[in-house]
């Protein structure tokens, strides 16, 4: 498979959206399809996309094919996965924000061995 034929499927398979399993049969089809044209002759990158279609096109006419149950089913993993990494995010950032108030010496934060002095009181009291 020459060079060309390599980068032509590599952009088919970044349009396609859908489970590893149909990319990959997809794929396997397109192979074929240009396996069996490249005995003819030699061909370029343009060759490619003129015989089949530019990458996107081609992908998409591979999406049409699929069932509907099958992108569903990948959108909604992926939605899932993609709420669960922005949920960890948001868990760890917020820790961050705390963890980062303790360490530091804020002065808002009383500590047993610092002074306790009531603001504006004159009056100094001295036991005897």
């Amino acid at each position: 498979m020459t060079s060309s034929a390599k980068k032509y499927l590599q952009e088919v398979k970044k349009h396609l959206k859908c489970s590893k399993k149909s990319k990959k049969k997809s794929i396997e089809n397109l192979k074929h399809a240009i396996d069996d044209f490249s005995c003819a002759e030699q061909f370029t990158y343009d060759d490619l996309t003129e015989r089949f279609g530019t990458p996107k096109m081609v992908a998409n006419e591979y999406l049409s094919v699929m069932s509907d149950q099958e992108l569903r089913h990948f959108t909604g993993k992926h939605k899932i996965i993609l709420a669960l990494c922005l949920g960890m995010t948001v868990i760890i950032i917020v820790f961050g924000i705390i963890y980062s108030i303790i360490i530091h010496e804020d002065p808002v934060i009383i500590k047993e061995s610092d002074p306790y002095e009531e603001p504006g009181n004159p009056i100094s009291v001295q036991y005897y």
